[in-house]
């Protein structure tokens, strides 16, 4: 990665997003122009990081920091870039998609069973 703080400026943001709420703002389209404003080195190399954080509050970044882990380990040689995307994919799909392609499998056989029945 080219940024070997980006947890602690990420942090950071995650802090500056928390006190701005606070303070009233909660538009997500408001909250990114002060990320603008006051973070413009950050906004500027990881605009749709910055847009993703500011959009939800009190979200779960453990995959962004795993994400994070392992880019590092790919750039200091621990790790193949592939097999990286390819253990992330599938934690990914095993969490958000082979649980909504169940229920629809599952829908559709008992569709198919009534229509037997």
């Amino acid at each position: 990665m080219d940024n070997p703080n980006i947890r602690e400026d990420i942090q950071i943001l995650q802090l500056k997003l928390e006190e701005l709420r606070k303070n009233g703002v909660t538009d997500s389209f408001e909250l990114e122009m002060e990320i603008i404003n006051t973070m413009t080195d950050f906004y500027d190399k990881y605009p749709s990081l910055v847009k993703r954080l500011c959009r939800e509050e009190n979200q779960d970044n453990t995959f962004l920091f795993k994400m994070i882990d392992m880019l590092e380990k790919v750039n200091v040689g621990e790790k193949s870039l592939a097999s990286v995307e390819l253990n992330l994919s599938e934690e990914l799909a095993g969490k958000y998609l082979y649980p909504v392609l169940q229920k629809e499998n599952e829908a559709k056989a008992a569709q198919e069973k009534e229509k037997t029945d």
